[in-house]
């Protein structure tokens, strides 16, 4: 089949796909190399591996995936392309596939949007004035992030389906690149993690700037800090690929 992808978990693809027999389960990577550490008063030769899997073989290793988990139809893998089922009830950690639209909260836009000019920000004083430089530090690491989990809301399968997707993973590398899915139908390949009446889909200060319990009960929640939740019924999920 002939997919353009917009959304693909390489490590989750490649976990599942391990488990499915598709994979030996072993360490990835097909080039090696030594080089010497030196530990102090420990020096020896350390092995390298890289994975040097293309993204072209990683589509053909989805498609294998895929035509796999046709054996598992009607009990671990539920294809709403191609049949009815009950979306209500899917078991917990089955996969499931459908078609639809897919929503990134607007408060998230515009703390994705603060992060990209955040940087400059810094460069020309307009952050960080006043602080010293452990604290600056701090702030622009927690402001300035690359692997960012961004909140989304799938609608198409008459249950609405909140997951987070890692920014990594988007092809093309930009949240931006989400935005046209509003519009545009895509197909959903996603797991079960639970069902829930209201999910909180994102909290900016856990799942954007990283700060621990002890640490998100001191910062005041001032606008656009605030947890963003999702009425439902819904399933909450966990999203392997998102392609047309």
């Amino acid at each position: 089949m002939f997919r353009t992808f917009m959304y693909l978990d390489e490590a989750v693809l490649r976990s599942y796909s391990t488990q499915l027999g598709i994979l030996k389960s072993r360490k990835i990577g097909v080039s090696k190399g030594n080089v010497q550490a030196d530990l102090g008063l420990v020096a020896g030769a350390v092995e390298l591996e890289s994975d040097s899997q293309s993204f072209d073989e990683t589509v053909a290793l989805y498609d294998q995936f895929e035509k796999k988990l046709i054996d598992l139809s009607g009990d671990e893998y539920f294809d709403f392309l191609t049949d009815d089922y009950d979306q209500s009830t899917l078991p917990s950690m089955s996969l499931f596939r459908f078609r639809g639209f897919v929503d990134v909260p607007q408060s998230f836009d515009m703390i994705n949007s603060f992060s990209k000019l955040a940087p400059k920000m810094f460069e020309t004083g307009v952050l960080g004035s006043g602080m010293d430089e452990i604290s600056k530090v701090i702030m622009r690491g927690a402001l300035c992030r690359a692997d960012v989990q961004i909140p989304v809301v799938m609608e198409g399968l008459g249950i609405k389906v909140a997951s987070k997707i890692k920014s990594n993973c988007i092809i093309g590398g930009d949240a931006v690149d989400l935005e046209f899915l509003s519009e545009e139908e895509a197909t959903f390949l996603c797991k079960v993690e639970c069902y829930r009446e209201e999910v909180a889909i994102y909290d900016p200060l856990r799942d954007f700037m990283k700060l621990g319990r002890a640490m998100r009960r001191h910062v005041e929640r001032v606008d656009g800090l605030d947890v963003i939740t999702e009425s439902g019924p819904l399933i909450r999920a966990e999203t392997v690929a998102i392609y047309h």
